[in-house]
């Protein structure tokens, strides 16, 4: 049985949410705009200077739902990170993709990684592997080049990718817009 608050929000999608305009440090960005944004999506798109997989720990409980609702919409997640990956994220990441299409990934349809909130949060990395392989999220890395597209070596590089932008869209096809410095 669905949990009929999770159906109501999804429905009433971005503009139920009663967003304010703006918030800043000191606001709990956190609780009062981004999980619940980010469970009324089934899109979002994302650059982000730092990004860890961890992330997925602290917002499990609305990407719970992001997750089913890009699984009914056609959604996903788009990452566009820092070069500044962990290595078990980059691990993650990489064993998803090569287990996208081949039997292990079968597998793991049949029995997918448990969606139940806090419990997603707790096997984090394997969620990120997961998404990977079913096609719910794509992760590329930013890194400084020169004017032929070739990476700078940190000494002739001015300064890091570092951009904080973000788009998290409803099946309305409502969008809401993340600019700024804090992260998730």
């Amino acid at each position: 049985m669905k949990d009929a608050s999770a159906v109501e929000a999804a429905a009433a999608g971005l503009k139920g949410l009663g967003l304010a305009g703006t918030y800043s440090t000191g606001d709990d960005a956190l609780r009062r705009f981004y999980l619940p944004s980010l469970a009324a999506s089934c899109a979002y798109d994302r650059m982000a200077g730092y990004y860890s997989s961890s992330v997925l720990r602290v917002t499990a409980t609305g990407l719970v739902r992001f997750v089913r609702n890009a699984q009914v919409h056609g959604g996903r997640m788009r990452l566009i990170v820092g070069a500044q990956l962990t290595e078990a994220d980059v691990n993650a990441v990489r064993d998803g993709l090569r287990h996208r299409d081949d039997a292990i990934a079968e597998a793991a349809r049949k029995a997918p990684v448990a969606l139940g909130g806090d419990a997603a949060g707790d096997e984090y990395l394997k969620l990120l592997g997961w998404m990977v392989s079913e096609g719910l999220l794509d992760v590329k890395v930013g890194v400084p080049v020169d004017a032929a597209g070739m990476p700078l070596a940190p000494a002739e590089a001015q300064g890091y990718f570092h951009s904080k932008y973000g788009l998290l869209t409803d099946a309305n096809g409502d969008r809401v817009a993340l600019l700024g410095s804090e992260n998730e």
